[in-house]
């Protein structure tokens, strides 16, 4: 039997999916079989419909695939001793292209830059793409926010195959509607293009989506088109262009998702409607 119930307006903490998070306002409480079912806040930001998430760095800790891919890429060039020095921070995140013209010396030519990248994909798709370990909990959390009505999608700079062959592998694509990632070519690989083309096929108003994601470009990506914006600290990028990216939102852990995202208003409108 469904019921609701009310939580007072000064109560600081309810439990919801396993665990405590504080309120940031009334809630309200539908029960099945004694136990929470929905939760319905009036934070203003159940206005929120869709949720665009970053995959490396901020579903995926796909670190040691992409560094042991970059540095067979940067041997099978000439240059091992650049490949011992690598950094994650460094090369995760921007385009292969643009990481490779910083990485390869002045004298290399556009054709170098491109056998890197065909260095790079040969390694990667043989075994750096599994070599990834999952964020805790991010499987659960992405299926509740779906049961809360929220429109999943995943915008990646990765070429939209391995993005789609890396969901799948992960368990993680049945969570999104839609995945966008760079064309082969390097495409769409700039952010703020691939957020364009979602907004524009989606037709969304970018003032009801978040971008989500581990780098400053997600940040400003998000924020060029007038998206919320949220960083999460646990991915590549170094902290201080993070916070200097001047997203909406921070958070420190997976787990805060589900404190920042409610259940949302299209989903709330469907249950008093039955």
């Amino acid at each position: 039997m469904l019921k609701a119930s009310f939580l007072p307006e000064d109560s600081e903490k309810w439990t919801v999916d396993g665990g405590t998070v504080r309120a940031a306002g009334r809630v309200h409480f539908v029960y099945f079989m004694g136990r929470p079912a929905l939760q319905r806040s009036d934070n203003p930001q159940r206005t929120v419909n869709t949720l665009v998430f970053d995959l490396d760095g901020t579903l995926l800790d796909t670190r040691q695939g992409i560094m042991n891919a970059f540095r067979y890429a940067l041997q099978q060039l000439g240059h091992a001793d650049k490949a011992r020095e690598l950094q994650p921070e460094s090369v995760i995140g921007p385009s292969l292209r643009a990481t490779f013209g910083q990485l390869l010396s002045a004298s290399d030519t556009e054709d170098r830059v491109e056998t890197a990248v065909i260095e790079f994909r040969r390694y990667y798709l043989d075994q750096g793409i599994y070599q990834y370990q999952a964020y805790p909990h991010i499987s659960n959390i992405l299926r509740t926010l779906r049961q809360r009505g929220y429109r999943l999608i995943l915008a990646t700079a990765k070429p939209q195959a391995q993005a789609e062959l890396l969901l799948a592998h992960s368990g993680l694509k049945v969570h999104f509607q839609n995945v966008y990632g760079s064309q082969p070519d390097g495409r769409l690989s700039d952010k703020r293009q691939l957020l364009y083309k979602i907004i524009k096929n989606h037709q969304l108003e970018a003032r009801h989506c978040w971008m989500i994601g581990d780098h400053h470009l997600d940040i400003r990506a998000g924020r060029h088109h007038g998206m919320k914006t949220l960083a999460v600290s646990w991915g590549f990028d170094h902290f201080e262009p993070l916070r200097r990216a001047d997203s909406h939102e921070l958070i420190h852990q997976p787990a805060a998702l589900l404190r920042l995202f409610p259940v949302s208003a299209q989903a709330w409108s469907r249950f008093v409607a039955h």
